[in-house]
């Protein structure tokens, strides 16, 4: 069985051109750059398209073609292969759902595929925080992704800019206030605070801490503070706090990002660096105080 109406030649191009008019966002960040990390709705644990580039190439060239044809039969997707999911321009530079409503003036064809309710929730976590940065913001840090393709913009170990989203938006808005007042890309930026983009350092552990550093200090101490030995200190004084002290806080049957729903950013500390996804409510309040102490006085030793 085939598609009963599917778009002509003409019409793929035009919408595609549509697609770049959309506000700014990490699923269409360039002209001819897209992002289809999250596409196809199924894969294997640890899956990255860069693993496959080669025969996803000729995949999506053929899906094209074949869906420009109507030469489609359609079937349930299977593992990270999806029919619907090819190149969107002729110059094979944009990938894309084929079926998508932004590619058919609002018609939404995915629910072909069998997924299409999944397909329609599908955002990452790190193009839910882009979408909450000011455009200004979301501009700067686009930055260090300048020149990749689709395909290594869509590889979450070729593209930086999925891990430096995990700091959150309070912190990517600080930074980029900072590089804005002093005058610096977002290139020299992270060369300035490396940490940013360090793939050795957990954002969501460490972004509570952080945000603690630039609560405490005013912005012209920023680039003379002395990182690295503040992330050595703190996970020595958090460490052994938690084996001496605060062990007794991990019983509970309440989940931790449950229970802080309204503190996202403690709630990543206690999950992420304490090892915390369960927790007793009232326990966890008292802790939060001590966790704080022991940060000033980690910033203040620095």
């Amino acid at each position: 069985m085939g598609i009963s109406t599917p778009p002509s030649r003409g019409s793929l191009s035009e919408s595609s051109k549509a697609v770049n008019e959309q506000s700014l966002c990490l699923c269409t960040p360039f002209e001819d750059t897209t992002c289809f990390r999250c596409c196809p709705p199924i894969r294997p644990a640890g899956y990255d398209h860069l693993n496959y580039i080669s025969s996803l190439k000729r995949e999506f060239r053929e899906n094209r073609v074949r869906f420009l044809q109507k030469k489609i039969n359609l079937g349930p997707v299977m593992g990270f292969f999806c029919w619907g999911l090819g190149y969107l321009d002729d110059r094979g530079r944009r990938v894309g759902c084929l079926l998508h409503p932004a590619v058919h003036n609002g018609r939404d064809l995915r629910y072909l595929t069998g997924y299409g309710d999944k397909c329609r929730r599908e955002v990452c976590l790190q193009a839910k925080i882009f979408n909450e940065l000011p455009v200004e913001a979301r501009r700067f840090w686009l930055e260090m992704t300048q020149g990749l393709s689709s395909f290594y913009f869509s590889s979450e170990r070729a593209n930086p800019l999925f891990h430096v989203l995990l700091w959150g938006e309070s912190i990517l808005e600080a930074m980029f206030e900072y590089a804005s007042g002093n005058g610096l890309s977002c290139t020299e930026l992270v060369w300035n605070f490396p940490f940013l983009a360090d793939p050795k350092i957990s954002p969501r552990k460490w972004k509570y801490p952080i945000l603690k550093i630039i609560d405490t200090l005013p912005q012209r101490e920023w680039k003379d503070f002395r990182w690295d030995t503040f992330f050595e200190v703190t996970e020595e004084e958090i460490s052994s706090k938690k084996q001496r002290f605060w062990h007794r806080f991990f019983s509970g049957n309440a989940f931790t990002h449950l229970v802080l729903s309204e503190d996202a950013e403690f709630a990543d500390f206690v999950r992420f660096f304490l090892g915390m996804s369960r927790c007793n409510d009232r326990k966890l309040r008292v802790m939060k105080s001590e966790v704080d102490e022991v940060i000033v006085k980690a910033i203040q030793k620095v």
